[in-house]
């Protein structure tokens, strides 16, 4: 349905339909702007992995999604514009178009929002940083109240 619908709007040049992918790293790198459109997420594993391959995004502001966001927003009606990113509160398709267009006309800003992104993404998401967090936690689940370290 969704090939046919591409066919009949004429967007066979514009709308690329890849199928599954493997190496999502390598797909994000070709894409402009990631716009996610949920209703519900707690914090969204491919918004990460599409701003760490310094891809731009688009998000709504539902669950931790705000929490991907970094810099001091610039507010527009209905989403605003941060440093790696748009945060849109008002969830329609118009508001979203609305931050698609400002992207579009803004192809400089996107690119630094897209370095900003992965550079988020890099020092707050990486494996590094997940070991050493897990680290801590085995830590002090470890360390005894008489705070010598257990030999068990």
């Amino acid at each position: 349905e969704v090939e046919a619908e591409r066919l009949r709007l004429n967007l066979k040049d514009r709308l690329r339909l890849t199928g599954w992918q493997r190496n999502m790293h390598s797909t994000f790198r070709q894409v402009d702007v990631l716009v996610l459109t949920s209703k519900n997420e707690g914090t969204p594993v491919a918004a990460i992995e599409a701003m760490a391959a310094g891809c731009t995004v688009i998000l709504p502001d539902v669950g931790g999604v705000a929490d991907l966001m970094c810099g001091t927003p610039e507010r527009h009606d209905g989403y605003s514009i941060f440093d790696n990113g748009i945060l849109v509160s008002r969830r329609t398709p118009e508001t979203f178009a609305a931050g698609l267009k400002w992207m579009a006309a803004q192809p400089q800003r996107r690119v630094q929002m897209g370095r900003a992104a992965s550079d988020f993404a890099r020092q707050n998401y990486s494996k590094e940083r997940l070991v050493k967090e897990i680290e801590k936690v085995y830590a002090s689940v470890l360390k005894p109240a008489n705070g010598r370290q257990s030999t068990n």
